[in-house]
């Protein structure tokens, strides 16, 4: 099972927290960590070049707290495997993930928004805190060529990798259900108990809470 986390030296510390809980469930569990720099930790890293032209064509919301990093997403193709599982550092996995490793999977395996009906244009919108990628599909498929059309769409939640990837692939993704990527303190239409999760995902200002959290999950037996 090969997993894999994008982060840079400001978020090491989440990425760190969330590698520690996938271990503890998924002891076999190869683990690489992407970044645009070389990083000093004990997890095998990759530092991706992107296309010529990549940072140029990128667009921010001035409000954003989203950096460049966040669009390494879309170039996870360059990645030598098959297969992976995305997840975003701010997340916890409580659970074997053995379950979705095993999911037939023919692009992206994602979760829904807690909030779908905030976003235009498609019946469903995806959280891209996880993602079970075959990246032999998506390479084929030129997902990074695909993924970076309409970067002057006028809305600005479109502007980062989620939405682009919601607004370009939406047609390639496969929705599995919340409990394999759950969003803490978010109301969903049909919630279920963080303990359900699979994948706890701590989006904004709930990461707060995912060190302590970790401090109990790691004395279940």
């Amino acid at each position: 099972m090969k997993i894999v986390y994008i982060t840079d030296h400001k978020f090491v510390k989440y990425m760190q927290m969330s590698a520690q809980s996938l271990l503890k469930f998924n002891p076999k569990a190869e683990i690489l960590v992407v970044s645009d720099e070389k990083l000093n930790i004990k997890y095998k890293n990759v530092v991706l070049t992107p296309p010529e032209n990549f940072l140029s064509s990128l667009r921010f919301n001035p409000n954003d707290r989203l950096s460049a990093l966040t669009y390494y997403k879309l170039l996870l193709p360059q990645l030598p495997d098959d297969k992976i599982i995305y997840l975003d550092c701010d997340v916890l996995v409580q659970k074997p993930l053995d379950e979705i490793w095993k999911m037939p999977c023919e692009y992206i395996n994602i979760t829904e928004h807690y909030l779908p009906q905030k976003y235009p244009n498609n019946e469903k919108h995806a959280i891209c805190g996880f993602m079970m990628m075959n990246l032999k599909n998506l390479r084929e498929d030129n997902f990074y060529e695909k993924c970076m059309q309409n970067m002057d769409y006028k809305q600005d939640w479109w502007w980062d990798e989620e939405g682009l990837i919601n607004l370009n692939y939406q047609h390639r993704l496969k929705y599995i259900h919340k409990k394999y990527c759950y969003c803490k303190g978010r109301k969903y239409e049909n919630p279920i108990r963080d303990s359900e999760a699979f994948i706890l995902h701590y989006p904004s200002t709930t990461k707060q809470y995912m060190e302590n959290d970790l401090k109990r999950l790691m004395l279940q037996i």
